[in-house]
């Protein structure tokens, strides 16, 4: 069959209308249709969904083969040659009749009113008093399809059937958003949405009298139906019945397309702005590469701070007060003040957020000006920096939407529901899909809900297990040979190294019995595997452990670059990928050049016509170390987000104490006030710049708001700093010009337009896909044992518990969850403390962390304390705040906790 053949087959054409169109087999005629720009009305269809049929208003008259019917577009599949009328006489007035049966249950005067065409957004109707249901008292006024589709079935003023208010309550008592079903039309898009997409099934039909309305699954408040807040019913509701509650009334003036700044994702966002220039509404983008149109919480919900900022202009220190300045003293006095530091005594750090631009600028003018190389992003990276020592680069394999083509998804020490949250979203679609989804944490989490495996390792003994498969994998000789042949290096090294991890070992010391081993070999090896790979509770020698173990994996069984594969990074911060690709790291140079290879140092001494300095620089635990030991006596920090850490009282303490401190933030916070120098730095609709998500994508993040000029970007700050200092290479227009000395120094940028990333972002490849199998190290138990007295917590979170009672409580009139707290707890340790099953007791780490919970005594993982909480028990906290909550979600942290009895009867609750 030729190429023409084959390409007639996949392409077929029908006639909508008169006009003929092509048409894709599997296609619905709506599908079709709207590819070709023709409209149909539709209220229960959305992109992104199963056909549905309910609502009826996307009928049309086919014809096929002389055969005439009249069906829903939606859901009729094209065939060729097919002839479809969607605006004759007969399908208009059927259309009618659908929306008066609507009509009869929702309010309309604000749809079928004659002064529809001539009010504006903002007008209040005054003349009619029979219009009741104004425009204006709708919160999706000027934005809602119903009325959209009543002007194009061209309704009458008045509908004859009468219209019935069903009377229901409204909720605005829980989190983030109101739910007024006196305004839902029943088309389902939100409990679909919930069900196909997001697989949650937090919201579903309810039967009220004999009438099907929409309400939550379990309960009566979206807390106990295991809602995780992601605002995608929000976003295909088509009336005002879920709405955002803040900015509820207000009407957008401008859409722009935007990058989240809460997490590596990077999930592109159409922001809706007001006159104001407010950020009053952020909606997943269908169009977004990373995200395919969904969010989560923190993108949906978390980017208020961005209409609050208070820091306005530059600050200078005169005494106890920050009084205001102007960039030209700003300039000044820093330039004066780098020279009483040596060039160690100086450190930069920016916040993940920063774009890839700042970075870039920032490590240029720590190495070129300060004669540093004592810079870092402030967080840790426990990951990626193993990633290249497999690799030639620190960056993971995977595409997020591609997990979904996943036979089996390994998810290990990570929390991505809430950490990463579309990755989670994703990996339960390979699930839906078939998949094996097997989890390794002891935690539990809410996608051990989606598990077919969850296997609850002692503490920290993952690479054990990880390795322990690969040496199955060899001795079954079910290993990717060819695979190991073109991309393996370093074989018989590694091989050699699993000599260590004897099953029975293994299972004599953690309990992992070699059936289980021998089983996850022949699934992993059988079928394309995607990695989901974190590293929560591990010191840096567990980290490094775990990343080559589970590289290694991954290599020897052919799962990295093919489809349906890879091992994906679950970091912390946005744009720490960017901050490796642009070497704003103490150890790496632009286009992950080392500072130790004299090679690469020339290279970017010949660009930048400079003399670098190799001395070995401070990565950010050092650099806090160094502030500790007043090694480092000037700092500058810049953009929101700083890591919890840096925030800690201790650690403010010693930076209270720097001879020098500059910080660059949009709001002020506990840092700033320390600082000798505040910068006002433009917050993310105030700038235009690019950041490289986790599955390294490059994407432009353009400017949403006029900034007031006192703001910059990180950039633009160091870049005027270092030309008033006299470095003329600093001299840069825009973040395009940034990006085009990037382009000419990292080679994996180059061939990535920046003009082009305004429709979409582009993903750097590999330069070679030769893997370093290295050696592994077996951990043995005592290793890995809690060096402190107590019990290790081991703390859980997920959506719902449907096995424990919870309770719906009051507070300041909104929904707070109280149940009880159930602390789980080995036998033996229960014996060893005195305690029996049902006690009350307290556990607790000194004055950072207290509980108190009923004890279950349960079989597994001795030596520890487990306890799961809800997630509606966090986020109740987030949901009224004006603060940057977003990069703070509390980690589900490993604690060593002592426990005490408590002598009272009554439950221990919230």
């Amino acid at each position: 069959m030729t190429t023409e053949e084959k390409r007639k087959i996949e392409t077929l054409t029908i006639k909508v209308d008169g006009k003929l169109i092509p048409a894709k087999p599997g296609q619905t005629v709506i599908q079709a249709a709207q590819d070709a720009g023709i409209y149909i009305p539709y209220l229960c269809y959305h992109p992104g969904m199963d056909p549905y049929g309910a609502c009826r208003m996307c009928v049309v008259e086919t014809e096929v083969n002389g055969r005439k019917m009249i069906q829903a577009s939606c859901t009729t599949p094209v065939s060729n040659e097919m002839i479809v009328s969607s605006d004759s006489s007969e399908i208009k007035d059927l259309r009618k009749g659908i929306m008066d049966l609507l009509m009869s249950e929702h309010p309309h005067g604000c749809l079928t009113c004659h002064r529809i065409e001539l009010c504006g957004p903002q007008d209040v109707c005054q003349r009619h008093v029979s219009v009741t249901d104004r425009c204006t008292t709708c919160p999706k006024n000027e934005r809602c399809e119903l009325k959209d589709t009543i002007r194009d079935t061209e309704m009458d003023l008045t509908t004859p059937l009468t219209y019935n208010r069903r009377q229901l309550p409204i909720h605005g008592d829980d989190p983030f958003y109101d739910r007024d079903y006196n305004l839902c039309i029943v088309c389902v898009r939100c409990v679909r949405v919930c069900d196909e997409v997001r697989f949650d099934n937090a919201i579903t039909l309810k039967s009220r009298s004999g009438v099907a309305i929409v309400g939550t699954s379990q309960g009566t408040s979206l807390l106990e139906s295991g809602c995780e807040f992601c605002g995608a019913c929000i976003d295909v509701c088509p009336t005002g019945a879920l709405v955002e509650r803040n900015y509820k009334w207000e009407k957008a003036t401008k859409k722009t397309k935007s990058i989240c700044s809460n997490c590596p994702v990077g999930c592109q966002l159409i922001m809706e702005s007001n006159e104001q220039e407010k950020s009053i509404r952020m909606i997943g983008d269908y169009s977004g590469e990373s995200n395919a149109g969904q969010t989560c919480f923190r993108g949906k919900f978390g980017n208020d701070y961005v209409n609050f900022r208070n820091i306005k202009y530059p600050k200078i220190k005169e005494g106890d007060s920050q009084n205001k300045s102007n960039w030209e003293e700003v300039n000044f006095l820093i330039s004066k003040k780098i020279n009483d530091f040596k060039p160690s005594e100086i450190a930069i750090l920016n916040s993940p957020r920063s774009t890839n631009e700042d970075f870039f600028v920032s490590q240029k003018f720590a190495r070129l000006v300060l004669k540093t190389n004592n810079v870092d992003s402030t967080n840790k990276d426990q990951i990626l920096k193993y990633f290249s020592k497999s690799f030639k680069y620190p960056g993971g394999t995977g595409t997020i939407l591609d997990l979904e083509n996943s036979d089996n998804v390994i998810i290990i020490s990570g929390n991505p529901t809430e950490q990463q949250n579309v990755v989670s979203v994703f990996a339960k679609k390979a699930a839906r899909n078939g998949a094996n989804i097997i989890v390794i944490d002891p935690r539990e989490t809410e996608m051990t809900r989606y598990s077919n495996k969850w296997i609850k390792n002692i503490p920290h003994s993952q690479s054990n297990l990880i390795s322990a498969i690969s040496k199955s994998i060899f001795d079954q000789g079910i290993e990717d040979k060819d695979f190991l042949k073109n991309h393996g290096e370093h074989i018989d090294d590694f091989k050699t190294s699993l000599w260590d991890f004897d099953l029975e070992k293994i299972k004599s010391e953690f309990n992992i019995k070699p059936d289980l081993v021998v089983d996850l070999a022949k699934i992993i090896a059988g079928g394309s595997t995607s990695f989901l790979l974190g590293v929560d509770g591990l010191n840096d020698s567990q980290s490094s452990e775990l990343v080559r173990s589970v590289i290694n994996l991954a290599t020897i069984t052919g799962n990295l670059f093919k489809k349906g594969s890879g091992v994906f990074p679950l970091y912390k911060g946005a744009n720490l990928q960017g901050s490796l690709d642009l070497g704003h790291s103490p150890n790496l140079l632009p286009g992950f050049r080392n500072i130790e290879n004299k090679k690469d140092v020339d290279f970017l001494n010949k660009y930048w016509d400079s003399d670098l300095s190799t001395e070995k620089g401070m990565d950010y635990e050092e650099i806090i170390k160094a502030i500790e030991d007043k090694k480092i006596k000037a700092l500058f920090v810049m953009n929101d987000a700083f890591a919890e850490d840096l925030m800690k009282k201790e650690v403010l303490d010693s930076i209270s104490k720097l001879e020098f401190l500059v910080v660059g933030t949009s709001n002020k916070n506990s840092l700033s006030v320390l600082a000798d120098v505040v910068i006002p730095i433009a917050n993310f609709p105030e700038r235009e710049g690019t950041m490289t998500n986790l599955e390294r994508r490059v994407q432009l993040s353009p400017k949403a708001h006029k900034s007031n000029t006192d703001y910059k970007s990180v950039w633009e700050f160091y870049s005027n700093l270092a030309q008033t200092i006299g470095f003329d290479d600093f001299n840069y227009e825009s973040s395009k010009a940034v990006f085009d000395e990037i382009r000419e120094i990292v080679k994996e940028y180059e061939g990535i337009d920046y003009k082009n990333l305004s429709d979409s972002g582009k993903k750097w490849e590999f330069s070679t896909k030769k893997v370093t199998l290295l050696p592994v190290k077996y951990l043995s138990k005592n290793q890995l044992e809690n060096d402190n007295k107590g019990l290790l917590l081991l703390h859980g979170r997920v959506l719902s518990q449907a096995q424990h009672e919870v309770e719906i409580i009051k507070g300041n009139q909104k929904n707070v969850i109280s149940k009880d707290n159930i602390i789980k707890m080995h036998p033996n340790d229960v014996q060893n403390l005195n305690l029996k099953e049902g006690d009350l007791i307290n556990i607790a780490n000194g004055s950072s962390f207290s509980l108190d919970g009923k004890l279950e005594i349960d079989k597994e993982l001795e030596g520890t304390i487990r306890y799961t909480s809800l997630f509606a028990e966090m986020i109740t906290d987030f949901s009224e705040s004006r603060e940057d909550w977003a990069p703070t979600i509390p980690d589900l942290e490993f604690k060593t906790l002592r426990v005490k009895k408590i002598n009272r009867s009554n439950n221990v609750k919230r």
